[in-house]
This record gives structure tokens, sequence and C-alpha cells, in this order.
């Protein structure tokens, strides 16, 4: 289980994991470093046309960091996966950034399924590399 927020996690180990005493030993406070799409792609010493395959679960910020890479100038991989369930709470906001991410891939040329409770989408093959 993984959350930006300690109450999140909390439930998250009592709902999902059925603990029903959430010990504060049982959560584990971890500093993580943050970087944009671009300075991740500099840290690597790649561009956005390198990248292939984008798989992202930022726990309820899938769509806002997607959108980062969307705009990354040459970002077109082959398949992006996201998750699209789960972490929207039906919070209005949040379910139209879902939406807009889907609505720009499309546009893009990708086609979206949805498996699970991620979002695959893709590029047809008979698209690919024209």
């Amino acid at each position: 289980v993984a959350s930006l927020d300690y109450e999140r996690t909390a439930n998250s180990l009592k709902e999902f994991h059925r603990l029903p005493h959430v010990k504060q030993e049982y959560i584990n406070e971890l500093p993580v470093r943050c970087a944009t799409p671009a300075d991740l792609m500099a840290d690597v010493g790649a561009s956005a046309r390198d990248v292939a395959f984008l798989a992202v679960d930022t726990e309820g910020f899938d769509a806002q960091l997607l959108a980062m890479f969307l705009g990354l100038q040459g970002f077109d991989p082959a398949v992006v996966q996201f998750e699209w369930a789960g972490h929207h709470s039906n919070d209005t906001t949040k379910v139209e950034a879902l939406r807009d991410i889907a609505m720009a891939l499309h546009a893009r040329g990708y086609e979206l399924r949805k498996e699970q409770e991620n979002m695959i989408a893709r590029i047809p093959d008979d698209v690919q590399g024209s």
C-alpha cells in the first residue's frame, strides 16, 4: 500500500488488508525525490522520443503526471498504461482529468481499453512507424 496521505494508507490497510487495528509502526514514511518528466529524461540521458512504453501508477495523480509527459515535445510511446479506478473517489475534478487524458491520447491516435484498474493506450500496429 502506498499513498501520499497517512490516513489513506491506514484506511487501506484496514479495508483491503483487513487489519482492524493499524499501528503507526505498520506505516513507514519515506522521502521520495520528485522530478518533472523533463528532468527525469535529462537525468537518464534520454529524450521523450526514446520512450517506448510508459506505465504510471502514482496513487491518484496519474492524470496529472501523464499530462506533463504528453506536454513533452516528441513524446509518442507505442504503449501508455495508467490507473483510472480507485483513486478519484468520484471527485469531479479528478474524473475530468482522467477523461481529458483519455481524450488527449485518443486524439493522438491511441486506442484505449480498460484492463482491471488500468487503462492501456496503444498505437495500432498499422499506424506505428508511419
